[in-house]
């Protein structure tokens, strides 16, 4: 059994395909929040230096949101709000709130390596 399918316009493709579609959507939606950030939308993204706490509190609203798809599948599994693809979109969307997060925390990490590679060269200029 093969792990590819053929697509229309596309032919045969396999699994690395569709993990790069899905992480094209997410940096897609990354640059929506970061869009509507600029609009004036929201104050900040969970990229930006703001609390850990509230970083929380938007993640989980955005899962609250997967919840919310399954709860209609299982109440009304006909509705559009209970589709496949409102799913995907809601899913996109917290894996687009995670990835703001662990951006905040690589510039977390990478300032925290460049301070401690500035105050190694201090020590060693002025023993």
């Amino acid at each position: 059994m093969s792990n590819t399918l053929f697509i229309e316009g596309y032919g045969s493709v396999g699994p690395s395909w569709f993990r790069f579609e899905v992480l094209t959507d997410i940096s897609r939606e990354r640059e929506r929040q970061e869009s509507l950030k600029a609009a004036g939308k929201f104050p900040a993204t969970c990229a930006d230096n703001i609390p850990e706490t509230t970083k929380c509190c938007v993640l989980t609203e955005e899962n609250g949101e997967v919840a919310r798809v399954l709860c209609e599948r299982a109440c009304n599994p006909e509705s559009e709000e209970a589709s496949d693809a409102k799913l995907y979109e809601e899913l996109v969307q917290v894996a687009a709130v995670a990835t703001a997060w662990c951006e905040s925390l690589k510039v977390k990490l990478a300032l925290a390596r460049q301070a401690k590679q500035n105050l190694c060269l201090s020590h060693q200029t002025n023993p």
